[in-house]
């Protein structure tokens, strides 16, 4: 190909600046990039039943790598693990109260972190970059 830009190399040039700049902004909370995007999609689905293959599945991580975040995120006192009543091979995974607490802080560092990517775009451009990444995303998926 020669001299034309590699989209996969941008691609993770973007998501390298980007977790450098989101686990900076997370420090505060003694969170990283990672651990912080797990506990979100948790205190929003806080009212769901939800166990560590839920996670696995929803961000595409292997069962080692959740393990780890979660042990992580369990000795800060973020979330706690609970063996299912049905099937004591599932954990339910339940946000603590210090997350519930930091909750608002939390929502305002994500659009923050958003407003990053985003912030010398104009509304058509946004959509046409998130339907060019889908398309990735869906490349690279099948």
């Amino acid at each position: 190909m020669g001299k034309n830009p590699r989209i996969g190399i941008y691609l993770k040039q973007i998501d390298n600046l980007f977790d450098n700049i989101c686990n900076k902004k997370l420090k505060k909370f003694d969170i990283t990039h990672t651990q912080f995007k797990i506990l979100k999609y948790l205190l929003e689905n806080k009212e769901k039943e939800i166990n560590q293959k839920d996670l696995e599945k929803h961000f595409n991580l292997s069962n080692p790598t959740v393990t780890g975040i979660l042990n992580r995120l369990e000795l800060k006192n973020f979330v706690i693990r609970i063996v299912d009543d049905t099937d004591s091979r599932f954990k339910k995974i339940k946000v603590c109260e210090k997350a519930i607490a930091i909750e608002p802080e939390l929502e305002k560092t994500s659009d923050e972190l958003e407003y990053a990517l985003v912030k010398n775009m104009s509304e058509e451009e946004k959509r046409n970059a998130f339907e060019l990444l889908e398309k990735i995303l869906k490349n690279v998926s099948e």
